[in-house]
């Protein structure tokens, strides 16, 4: 999976500029940020974090060993 990023920006009248930034970081994880800035300066509202992508799984190679504990019956 590419990393993968977005932005999403508006500017009101005023010039106060509210928005949101995201992107899916090396361990698979999205994350948005929210935010304002404005005259009182930048501001972060919200950070959010998804999982989108699973730990693959790790392949077996070989024949999978029996169960270590095994009971063996008595001589007879």
């Amino acid at each position: 999976m590419q990393y993968q990023s977005f932005r999403e920006e508006f500017r009101d009248r005023s010039g106060r500029v509210k928005g949101k930034f995201g992107f899916i970081d090396p361990k698979g994880i999205l994350r948005i940020t929210e935010y304002t800035a404005d005259k009182h300066g930048y501001r972060t509202k919200q950070t959010t974090r998804y999982l989108v992508k699973k730990d693959e799984p790790l392949p077996i190679i070989g024949p999978i060993p029996g169960p270590l504990n095994t009971r063996r019956s008595p001589p007879q």
